[in-house]
């Protein structure tokens, strides 16, 4: 399994004007349709994307990125397997060569709403009042339906347990990693296992 994950603070207004045009086809057309902060945000997602293809071995056909299935974004015409994100003022990216999903999170609470639909009675007692608890979860099920290409909503409910400094689905076949994220974001990666 190899994989490469990063986040950064987003790209300045003008540097993200010259990214427009390196989209693919209903990407490209979303992207148009974004203004503002959310532009720039999903510009900056995809360079990161954009380095972390570099670093993979050649041989690989020039990057192209694309929406696929549900939105999700595809790299055309390769096997490896890109997710995006962004919150705030930070942008995240993630590549490998298995399915991959990438969270970025602002640290905050979660409203008893959200809480109730997306978390379990197991994992709303596991979270209690702490909101790094409550925000860790969040971003493992955002991660884990991105890896399956299927978003929040659509992905499996799973409980996280700790072991060896990895959180882990107690079923299926996915391993999530936790790297270095900027203050006051937590920062989750969920790739499948081989």
């Amino acid at each position: 399994m190899i994989l490469r994950c990063r986040c950064a603070p987003l790209l300045p207004a003008e540097d993200c004007a010259g990214l427009l045009g390196t989209s693919e086809g209903p990407r490209a057309a979303r992207l148009m349709k974004l203004r503002g902060n959310a532009r720039r945000q999903s510009l900056t997602a995809e360079a990161l994307c954009r380095e972390l293809y570099a670093l993979f071995p050649a041989p690989k056909a020039p990057f192209r990125l694309d929406d696929g299935l549900y939105g999700r974004p595809m790299l055309v015409e390769s096997p490896l397997f890109p997710s995006l994100s962004h919150s705030g003022e930070w942008a995240a990216a993630a590549i490998g060569d298995v399915p991959v999903g990438v969270d970025i999170q602002l640290c905050r609470p979660l409203s008893p709403r959200v809480r109730g639909r997306i978390f379990s009675p197991e994992e709303q007692d596991w979270a209690g009042d702490d909101v790094e608890r409550g925000m860790r979860l969040w971003t493992m099920k955002e991660a884990h339906g991105k890896m399956l290409g299927v978003g929040i909503i659509g992905s499996a409910p799973f409980f996280a347990s700790l072991r060896k400094g990895e959180i882990r689905r107690s079923y299926g076949d996915c391993v999530f990693f936790f790297p270095e994220a900027p203050e006051g974001y937590l920062l989750t990666l969920c790739a499948a296992k081989k």
